[in-house]
């Protein structure tokens, strides 16, 4: 297990997005039920960093209750659909939940939407 953890740790930080998604998505199979939250989370990304944006979101949605940070790759799939709102009121949850947003996705998101929160 260390030694695919390592590998796949070393594809994200190279950011290499060929070998990243599959070295995770390989930790996360040979894992199974023992996969933590933050593992999940590296799939997610990885289904994201794949184009698979259904398999990214709804693991995103069961991960953000207890990862708040969830929130800000979901607002990514929201972008990567064309749906600025959807990405926007995500990154609303995140910041309300503590999560450090960026401020220029804010500031950008604020542009369209206004500021003060989507209903």
């Amino acid at each position: 297990r260390a030694i695919a953890e390592h590998r796949a740790l070393q594809a994200l930080r190279r950011g290499d997005d060929a070998a990243a998604p599959r070295a995770v998505k390989k930790l996360a199979r040979d894992e199974g039920h023992d996969a933590t939250p933050e593992l999940a989370l590296g799939v997610a990304v990885a289904d994201l960093r794949l184009g698979a944006l259904d398999d990214a979101e709804r693991a995103l949605r069961e991960l953000a209750p207890t990862l708040p940070a969830a929130e800000l790759d979901l607002a990514l799939v929201h972008e990567a659909r064309g749906e600025p709102r959807k990405a926007y009121e995500a990154l609303l949850r995140a910041r309300r939940r503590g999560v450090a947003v960026p401020a220029r996705w804010m500031d950008s998101k604020e542009r369209l939407f206004g500021a003060g929160g989507a209903q």
